[in-house]
């Protein structure tokens, strides 16, 4: 099933794009590695109920054809990469029947981690592949895999509103009303205006001061972390109570103030950070941490990839008890947050780190809200979402 595409440049009247410093950063590190499947994202949603095939489809075309970053192609030239948008002829989504498998959603896992595996062609064509998978009469998995250079993972999430908006409209027989947002190429105006500002050298300051003194990167197996060829993918589920105390425990056990150092995430930062120096002994531990790099809400809403790392840093000395270090990640994580646009790349190359270096972090915490608002009609979505960029603890609040 193809959708109608929009008219973008076409390859007669292309206007050039350079890349951000996030993509650039991608970029390179794909072309070093070229068959290596590290920068492909990937995520599904578990949908119970009985989707309309047809609509489902025509709702992920809707989406991706207005969709920008469904539409950058790259170029590789003399001095350097380049980015446009294409006009795209049309594009497929694949419907996938597994009904008949032995173990339905054994089959389906199995079929997404290959898919997964698969190197996009950073020049030939689109950068993402799209899935609806049956696996009962009643449950499907809508899968979506793309390469980091169009989008995050906060953008990931943002599409899947999107599709689930327009397919709840279709279900019932409303009129699909067009979005009002900014292109993923306002990002690169966006990057450019951050590094004539103020702020930019705030950041720069900041992050230095943060790391005059170089430390190895903490790894559990105390060898320097590298890029995976493989996605190793390993779950749990905390109890409801267990999680809820967490929540709470800022607040009511240790009397931390409101905001981003009293949350699940500064818990589990915290947390991962006690975990590391008791396994290993070390006192001065650097964690990295995702964030989002979007400033005010037309940024934010964005789909398009922005995302930086930042490595706030954690000291544990012997006579810290777990009320301290609850407090001084805390502390470090909203220092982190006001300087979140400083882009780890210059960080690298202010540290005077090449690309044999290892990462200035040995291990990423990665917390990803989930999007437990989205509704397809009247089916029940439980969205899944897997890392392959980085060795990383991912922790997903909401329905995993």
């Amino acid at each position: 099933m193809k959708a109608q595409a929009r008219h973008f440049s076409t390859p007669e009247t292309l206007a050039l794009h350079h890349l951000s410093t996030a993509q650039s950063g991608i970029w390179f590190a794909q072309k070093l590695a070229p068959l290596n499947p590290c920068f492909n994202i990937g995520k599904y949603i578990e949908i119970e109920g009985p989707v309309d095939r047809l609509q489902f489809c025509k709702a992920v075309h809707q989406a991706l054809a207005t969709l920008d970053a469904a539409h950058l192609r790259f170029s590789e030239l003399d001095d350097g990469p380049r980015q446009y948008l294409s006009s795209d002829a049309g594009y497929e989504i694949q419907l996938v029947d597994l009904r008949a498998e032995v173990n339905p959603r054994s089959a389906a896992q199995t079929w997404m981690y290959s898919d997964l595996s698969i190197v996009f062609d950073l020049t030939g064509g689109p950068l993402y592949r799209v899935a609806l998978i049956q696996v009962e009469d009643a449950r499907f998995y809508w899968y979506l895999a793309a390469h980091h250079l169009i989008i995050d993972a906060y953008a990931a999430v943002l599409l899947s509103r999107r599709v689930a908006e327009i397919y709840s409209n279709l279900a019932a027989g409303r009129s699909i009303e067009p979005e009002q947002r900014l292109s993923c190429l306002a990002l690169l105006d966006e990057e450019r205006n951050y590094r004539e500002s103020e702020q930019y050298g705030r950041d720069r300051k900041y992050w230095l001061s943060q790391h005059v003194k170089p430390t190895s990167p903490v790894t559990l197996s105390g060898r320097p972390p590298r890029l995976s060829e493989r996605v190793v993918h390993s779950s749990g589920l905390l109890p409801l109570t267990t999680a809820k105390g967490l929540r709470e425990a800022p607040a009511t056990l240790w009397n931390l103030p409101a905001g981003p150092g009293a949350s699940l995430a500064a818990v589990m930062m915290a947390s991962t950070a006690i975990f590391l120096h008791l396994a290993t002994g070390l006192d001065d531990i650097v964690l990295g941490m995702p964030v989002l790099a979007r400033s005010g809400p037309g940024q934010r809403r964005i789909i398009g990839t922005a995302a930086n790392m930042v490595f706030p840093r954690i000291t544990i000395g012997p006579a810290d008890t777990i009320v301290g270090i609850m407090r001084n990640a805390g502390h470090r994580m909203r220092e982190a947050l006001r300087h979140q646009r400083f882009p780890a790349s210059d960080l690298r190359r202010e540290l005077g780190l090449n690309s044999a270096d290892p990462e200035i972090a040995g291990t990423v915490v990665n917390f990803i809200p989930l999007a437990d608002d989205l509704r397809f009609a009247d089916c029940i979505p439980s969205p899944r979402r897997w890392t392959s960029c980085h060795v990383a603890s991912n922790l997903f609040e909401g329905c995993v």
